[in-house]
C-alpha cells in the first residue's frame, strides 16, 4: 500500500511538472511498475548483483555505500561501485541502472 501510494505521488508530481498527457503518463506508470519489479524480484546472489540492486534502489553511490555497512558488506566500495556501473550489463536491471547512472553525466554536462 505504501509502495502505491508513493508510486502515485511521484507520477502526480512527474505528469504535473512536465505536462504529460494520458497516454504518456499512463506508458510512465507502466515502466515504473516493470522497473519495481525488477527490483523487488532481482536476486543478489553475490556483491556484483548486490550493488545493482542496491544502486536501483538508492540512485546513489553514497547510499550503496551506506547501504553496504548496514549490511555488514565491508570490501564493497567507490571503486567497486563505480566498476559495476560502467561493466557490460549482466541483465535487463543492470541495463537500466546503467542507464540511470550515466544519465547523471549527461545532465550534469547539460548544465553547463
Amino acid at each position: 500500500m505504501i509502495i502505491a501510494l508513493s508510486l502515485f505521488i511521484i507520477i502526480k508530481v512527474i505528469i504535473l511538472k512536465n505536462n504529460i498527457d494520458y497516454y504518456r503518463a499512463k506508458k510512465l506508470i507502466i515502466e515504473l511498475n516493470h522497473f519495481i519489479e525488477l527490483v523487488d524480484d532481482y536476486e543478489t546472489t553475490n556483491d556484483y548483483k548486490w550493488i545493482i540492486k542496491s544502486y536501483a534502489m538508492s540512485n546513489s553511490i553514497a547510499g550503496v555505500i551506506k547501504n553496504s555497512r548496514l549490511h555488514n558488506k565491508n570490501n564493497i566500495n567507490k571503486e567497486a561501485i563505480i566498476k559495476v556501473l560502467n561493466d557490460k550489463p549482466i541483465d535487463e536491471l543492470h541495463t537500466k541502472v546503467k542507464k540511470l547512472y550515466k544519465s547523471k553525466f549527461t545532465k550534469r554536462k547539460n548544465e553547463f
